[in-house]
């Protein structure tokens, strides 16, 4: 099937609500976001070639809002480009309970240490501190460790339930990684046979990864760092690589055709709800968790290359335009996972793998109009996806 162009998603985004941060950029001209009664704390500063470059972050009353930022390049005391990242205000319930927070973080960080013990040998790079998290804006704690042994620095979200929230590898490193052999089905098991692929994965830690993908496993069945990728369907661990097969797929598709690289890799969680099978297969905060399947809606979903390969598309969605997952934004953002996942397998039909009620969940062929807009979240998607799947079959035809 043809590639689509990415314009008409950057249009649409502007039309949608719900973001976890409100995105702003001016060039010096044309319209531009007022930023006057943003409080903010400055974070780095810098010149160049006689322009002034300023970073900050967003504050609420000295509390800072994760992932924030304005940044400002200046010329002879003249702005020339803005850039910012901000939030609206919590409520003043939230605000009072980071200032709590704020005053007892010592109390929840030594907490946090003994419900998570693995920690305890790491050295701390930078403090915990308490952050407002978007798109929530509750206050959490966040601290940077450093792992004795490999020096890999983390940073770590948790809440007061000492839960963690979040995890982000930071700063930069020469990553090991290798093309090594394994099983996998190219195409899925219906138009492929179990071939032998080749992937690329950093030798350097147990589990699957390379620059775009992660891949890990609530089951008790790891992959280890010397682990051999040449599994067979029936152990355990296939799923782990059939998913990291599937995603790295696409994701090099994108950069290939689009020139899409970006700047952190999609998790991939499979086996989700172990030891009981479950029909998760849903995309959100940068990871992709994945049951096996019930075996009555769905089976062996890992095995699906247009669900694996749809949830990755909400992955890159998600970085490039910030549509929401409900309402208008959120048929926008389902129709576009199908046409891009639909083009990559030159196949109209999603799900016709793992779905056991029907030969697929649903096709692109499906025509909708709008005037039958109905403020279905997937009704309503076919609406944009249908369209481009009729106007690619057209193309097919000719």
């Amino acid at each position: 099937m043809k590639t689509c162009s990415f314009i008409f998603i950057l249009a649409v985004v502007g039309c949608t609500q719900e973001k976890p941060l409100q995105h702003t950029r001016w060039s010096g001209s044309g319209y531009r976001a007022s930023l006057v009664d943003i409080q903010t704390k400055q974070e780095l500063s810098s010149r160049s070639a006689g322009e002034s470059i300023t970073v900050s972050q967003q504050v609420f009353e000295s509390i800072p809002v994760h992932g924030s930022f304005i940044k400002t390049i200046s010329f002879k005391k003249k702005s020339i480009f803005e850039s910012s990242a901000t939030a609206a205000r919590p409520s003043q319930n939230q605000l009072k309970k980071a200032k709590l927070l704020q005053q007892n973080r010592s109390w929840y960080w030594l907490s946090f240490l003994l419900q998570h013990p693995d920690y305890k040998t790491w050295d701390i790079e930078k403090p915990a501190s308490v952050v407002l998290n978007p798109p929530d804006m509750d206050a959490v704690l966040m601290v940077i460790l450093r792992e004795q042994k490999t020096f890999k620095v983390q940073r770590i979200l948790f809440n007061t339930a000492l839960k963690i929230v979040q995890t982000d590898e930071m700063g930069s490193q020469i990553v090991e990684l290798k093309e090594v052999s394994a099983l996998a089905y190219p195409q899925g098991p219906i138009k492929s046979d179990l071939s032998q692929v080749k992937v690329l994965r950093d030798l350097n830690n147990d589990g699957l990864k390379n620059l775009k993908v992660k891949v890990e496993t609530e089951s008790l069945a790891k992959i280890k760092k010397e682990q051999p990728l040449e599994l067979l369907p029936s152990d355990e661990r296939f799923d782990q690589i059939q998913a990291f097969y599937f995603a790295n797929k696409i994701l090099n598709w994108f950069s290939e055709k689009f020139a899409v690289d970006l700047d952190s890799n999609v998790n991939i969680l499979t086996q989700v709800g172990f030891p009981e099978k479950t029909n998760a297969a849903f995309y959100y905060n940068e990871k992709i968790r994945l049951g096996t399947g019930d075996d009555i809606v769905f089976s062996k979903i890992y095995l699906d290359p247009s669900i694996v390969m749809h949830e990755t598309s909400h992955f890159v969605i998600d970085h490039l335009a910030r549509l929401p997952f409900t309402g208008e934004g959120g048929s926008l953002n389902e129709a576009f996972a199908d046409v891009f996942t639909t083009f990559f397998l030159n196949s109209p039909r999603l799900g016709e793998v793992a779905y056991k009620k029907a030969q697929f969940v649903r096709s692109v062929e499906t025509k909708i109009t709008l005037k039958e807009k109905n403020g279905g979240l997937y009704h309503d998607s076919a609406i944009i996806s249908g369209f481009f799947g009729a106007y690619d079959l057209q193309l097919a035809k000719n």
